[in-house]
């Protein structure tokens, strides 16, 4: 679980700086999506955006199998990513609120700059979370018997 927890998040740090045509959340967050481009990948493989396709369903698929052999232990771990996001947003908040406060008082520059370098990476955590809950679900859905 936690191989899989550092592995899942390798590829979303890994793989979000990429700027490719489709982005990797873009397809590892739409399952349908993913399978069109997969099957542009089959008649191009040559095509470099075949390599982000490529990793996406495969942590898509890994995810969904990982939900098909532990359904109670992978709506825990989506219940977690989701508590993680609403703690995340919270210190995002309150960083925005910190940040306003301090230039409403004119405070001294550094004070401020360090103040947005909180900020900065506040955001940066809560997107991340974000896109985890985002991947999960996305897992989820992709295995529901619906589909």
């Amino acid at each position: 679980m936690i191989f899989r927890s550092f592995f899942l998040l390798w590829m979303i740090f890994g793989l979000s700086a990429c700027q490719e045509q489709v982005s990797y959340e873009t397809l590892v967050t739409n399952p349908r999506y993913l399978q069109q481009e997969q099957k542009k990948c089959e008649s191009d493989a040559s095509n470099p955006q075949c390599k982000i396709v490529k990793q996406a369903a495969f942590v898509l698929d890994m995810l969904s199998h990982e939900q098909m052999e532990a359904p109670e232990a992978f709506g825990e771990r989506i219940l977690h990513a989701q508590m993680k996001m609403a703690d995340a947003k919270e210190t995002l908040d309150d960083a925005k609120a910190h940040v306003i406060e301090l230039h409403r008082k004119n405070a001294n520059q550094q004070l401020q700059n360090d103040a947005q370098k909180v900020l900065g990476q506040a955001k940066t955590n809560y997107d991340d979370t974000v896109m985890e809950v985002n991947i999960l679900l996305a897992a989820l859905f992709s295995t529901s018997p619906t589909n």
